[in-house]
């Protein structure tokens, strides 16, 4: 037995030999240095240093590369207080109901196309100076908006906001007279509907929209459609609202839209075994597949 290796040396010993190869020889590089032995009975106990680490190499590779323990777990079950389920809250449907995915893939295509053509009204406008800022007035609350938005609704609430500012009956707020001016202050006077009926979301507002207003009133559509029933009015106003978010969205916006396709699930679910007309069942599955296809929140929705 010789020792014809000093640490500097074993540092360059090719682990590729016999004494050291393997995968797990690769994975663990040994620190100390083993001599090279003639004849070495694995059967004797080691009397020596040397014998001892080569028998200590010889164990090591004959352990796998990875030990599992063989437990059983359910003697563990009586003793569990807590269950952890594994779900984002969002209800997939049946195979057999899932829309095709080539329509799907239509409708994510003409979602970017229509997002192109805000995109560019948007920078004429501005570059034009032709944008209306006084066709919304901002920092209205989620009541003014609902009342723009889908109308005077028929809950609890509604009757008793009697300080809110509410939508004028000539749409006045919206306008400008034909040099380019604002309405006089006059023609701006708010008034009392008794019935008022739902805004379009046209292209004049959608420009004078704000990031933070858009991402506003979406939440509040959220509410909206677990407060009342889903309407196509409603997917109208939530499909523009989407076109008119920049990309790349803040964590929070994410946050949302992710709730937005999980309460459309949770209503197309109702919409499904309840009524017989598809057409708000449709609409609420363009919202889950644009949020899924186009926003990437692959596991927000069908396929």
């Amino acid at each position: 037995m010789n020792l014809t290796q000093d640490f500097e040396e074993y540092d360059e010993v090719d682990t590729s030999d016999d004494d050291c190869g393997g995968q797990l020889d690769r994975i663990l590089v040994p620190k100390l240095p083993v001599a090279q032995f003639d004849d070495y009975d694995p059967n004797r106990p080691p009397v020596t240093g040397a014998e001892y680490l080569r028998r200590v190499q010889l164990e090591a590779q004959k352990c796998p590369e990875v030990v599992v323990a063989d437990m059983d777990l359910s003697r563990f079950k009586s003793n569990q207080t807590l269950v952890y389920e594994d779900t984002n809250g969002f209800i997939r449907l049946k195979p057999e109901l899932i829309p095709p995915v080539d329509w799907q893939r239509e409708q994510v295509s003409e979602f970017s196309h229509v997002r192109t053509r805000l995109a560019k009204e948007r920078e004429h406008r501005l570059s034009t100076g032709s944008v209306v800022t006084q066709s919304v007035p901002h920092n209205r609350p989620m009541n003014w908006w609902r009342e723009f938005c889908i109308g005077k609704t028929s809950d609890n609430n509604s009757s008793d906001d009697s300080s809110d500012e509410s939508i004028c009956d000539d749409k006045s707020d919206v306008s400008t007279t034909t040099d380019g001016t604002p309405n006089s202050s006059s023609q701006l006077k708010r008034t009392k509907r008794q019935k008022p009926e739902p805004n379009v979301p046209l292209l004049s507002t959608l420009c004078g929209l704000t990031q933070d207003e858009v991402v506003r009133v979406l939440s509040y559509h959220i509410q909206w459609i677990r407060q009342f029933k889903f309407t196509q009015h409603m997917g109208l106003w939530i499909y523009s609202l989407l076109v008119c978010l920049d990309k790349p969205l803040p964590a929070d916006v994410y946050s949302t839209l992710r709730d937005l396709s999980r309460v459309c699930s949770e209503c197309r679910q109702r919409c499904r075994s309840t009524s017989d007309d598809c057409t708000e069942w449709w609409a609420l599955n363009l919202i889950i597949c644009l949020i899924g296809g186009y926003f990437d929140q692959t596991d927000m929705c069908d396929q």
